[in-house]
């Protein structure tokens, strides 16, 4: 039985930030626009449509989840590189 629940938190600043089920086993993700510009991308396509990016908007977080606690989050690419600040909480 699980008897705890680690949390991840992460400002990023001015940079992009990769989710890798390689180097960590995030199941959820919140991303908070502070301010700037911001995105975030899958790697997955759906029925042959590539996937593009998805704008933040400051004040209006944004929550990715797995369906399952056996399947970490994978390829998700964060990017405020072009002048902004993203929270960034994960379990």
């Amino acid at each position: 039985m699980q008897t705890s629940q680690n949390i991840f938190s992460y400002t990023l600043t001015n940079g992009v930030f990769v989710v890798d089920r390689n180097r960590m086993a995030l199941f959820a993700i919140s991303l908070n626009l502070l301010s700037g510009v911001g995105t975030f991308v899958g790697t997955m396509s759906a029925g042959g449509t590539a996937p593009s990016s998805v704008a933040l908007t400051v004040g209006l977080p944004v929550t990715l989840s797995s369906d399952s606690d056996n399947l970490p989050l994978d390829g998700i690419t964060i990017d405020c590189s072009g002048g902004g600040v993203i929270q960034i909480v994960g379990r």
